[in-house]
């Protein structure tokens, strides 16, 4: 989970470099396009049976909530520090809480309604609308609603449809989606930047196999949290790269959206134990009855 929150931050910093010379919708498509041609050897060793699928319109929606997650988030990164990029991004357990609620009718209890609430307070600390909204930070959001809006849809994706069958429709979907409007603002590109823009689908699709290897040997509730480590290497990568610092109040509400959202991540954890210790005493006292029954 370190080397993901690292690969993350080293994401967000290429992006930076390369979007003070390149437009962000031309950045974004190379990031989609590098993203399709990485995942097309899993559909290669899998089989064209990777590529059947019941649900193309998920798909579609999915595909196209990506692509505008990835456009927002590089819009936000080339406009605001890499530090208050990043915080923004861990309001998206609170807005995945509500559109949860009215998509899924996912029972949500008060507690975490007030977590929900409190943290948005901390993006309100963040974004300071009594100075005048930044439009960085709207365009901020929006990438975390969008994203938010992609944990939604997976859920709703039945277990059949396989990893690769995702990625690659969404590869598929997004770069088609970004390739008329990265054409009409493409700009000569040198070489020195020609050498950077595979990382932006690389310290992507490092991230993303990071954060399965570490679910695959932990569990979720221990090594999630240490995604927050996101924060501290853009922090570091914002200074040393870019000369930058996070002011006052992105570093409050930055404080307390993860306090939120931990709190949020350890009741969930809690709830589903319980769920879990009630399952095996019902098919504990279950088989009991059955052999209470046998002759």
């Amino acid at each position: 989970m370190l080397l993901s929150a690292f690969f993350v931050a080293a994401l967000g910093a290429t992006v930076k470099h390369l979007g003070q010379s390149l437009p962000v919708l031309q950045l974004g498509f190379l990031r989609c396009l590098i993203g399709l041609l990485l995942v097309l050897p899993f559909v290669w060793v899998q089989g064209s049976g990777v590529l059947r699928t019941g649900h193309p319109w998920r798909h579609l929606l999915r595909g196209l909530l990506g692509m505008a997650a990835i456009a927002a988030n590089f819009y936000a990164v080339t406009h605001l520090t890499l530090a208050e990029a990043t915080a923004i991004t861990f309001a998206k357990p609170l807005f995945v809480i509500g559109l949860a609620v009215l998509f899924l009718a996912e029972d949500v209890r008060w507690r975490r309604w007030t977590a929900t609430a409190v943290g948005f307070l901390g993006v309100l600390v963040m974004v300071r609308p009594d100075l005048g909204v930044e439009p960085a930070m709207l365009v901020a959001l929006f990438g975390v609603a969008c994203v938010s809006g992609v944990v939604i849809v997976l859920k709703g994706m039945p277990a059949s449809e396989r990893p690769a069958t995702i990625q690659f429709y969404f590869g598929l979907t997004a770069t088609a989606a970004l390739l008329v409007p990265g054409v009409l603002v493409w700009q000569p590109t040198s070489p020195r930047e020609w050498l950077l823009i595979p990382f932006l689908g690389l310290f992507g699709f490092a991230a993303q196999y990071c954060v399965i290897r570490a679910l695959k040997v932990g569990e979720a509730t221990a090594v999630m949290p240490f995604d927050y480590a996101r924060l501290l290497y853009a922090t570091a990568l914002g200074y040393l790269l870019f000369a930058e610092l996070p002011t006052a109040s992105t570093a409050l509400g930055a404080g307390i959206i993860v306090a939120a959202t931990l709190y949020i991540a350890r009741r969930e954890a809690r709830v589903a134990r319980e769920a879990r210790r009630k399952a095996a005493a019902a098919r504990r006292e279950e088989a009991e009855l059955h052999r209470e029954t046998l002759p």
